[in-house]
């Protein structure tokens, strides 16, 4: 059976249409396409209103120069367990994680051998971030170590 002309060309048109929606980033199918080994699935997590926790301001917040000289366990009274403890060459170094800043105590041995601040220094929380300051990062991790907001090491 012979085709006209036309229909041939319709049957070109058709084509190319139906091609032509193949991979164009404008047009979306209407449902998800399943491929082997996978499934399509409705998301079943719900957003819970969570009350916010009411913050707790701390008593007292050091001076970072009030700092030198402290012992471990007074360290550990105002700012809780650091998120690191490391040993480097005769120094113990705490480190103190919070969003903003990470404090670093570095403890060394008085001549009663007992380890006692000797430096305390910040950075930023980031590579790359600036520090807030000595002083602004003891404050920041006094009120996180009340608030239980230290990131654990």
């Amino acid at each position: 059976m012979a085709r006209s002309a036309a229909d041939i060309r319709v049957l070109a048109l058709a084509g190319a249409l139906a091609l032509s929606g193949c991979g164009s980033p404008g047009l979306s199918m209407p449902f998800p396409q399943n491929r082997v080994g996978t499934s399509v699935s409705t998301p079943t997590n719900t957003v819970e209103s969570v009350g916010a926790r009411e913050v707790v301001e701390p008593e007292y917040i050091p001076r970072a120069e009030d700092l030198i000289g402290i012992d471990e366990p007074s360290a550990e009274e105002l700012f809780g367990p650091p998120s690191l403890r490391r040993v480097d060459q005769g120094a113990q170094i705490w480190q103190y994680r919070t969003v903003q800043c990470v404090l670093f105590l570095f403890f060394y041995a008085d001549e009663e051998e007992v380890a006692r601040v000797s430096y305390v220094t910040s950075s930023g929380a980031r590579s790359g971030q600036v520090s807030p300051g000595d002083q602004a990062c003891v404050e920041v991790v006094t009120r996180a170590a009340a608030n239980n907001a230290i990131i654990p090491g």
